[in-house]
């Protein structure tokens, strides 16, 4: 809902639009999550 408003777009052109900062942004997450998982946090 939030990308919605934000581009004033329908979700499947943004999803498109913004297929590599997506994903850049879930590598990022994994990474982190990862590294939370070694520390034990």
């Amino acid at each position: 809902r939030f990308m919605k408003v934000y581009f004033a777009a329908p979700l499947k052109d943004i999803l498109k639009q913004e297929q590599g900062l997506l994903s850049q942004a879930e590598a990022k997450a994994t990474k982190i999550r990862e590294r939370t998982i070694r520390k034990s946090l």
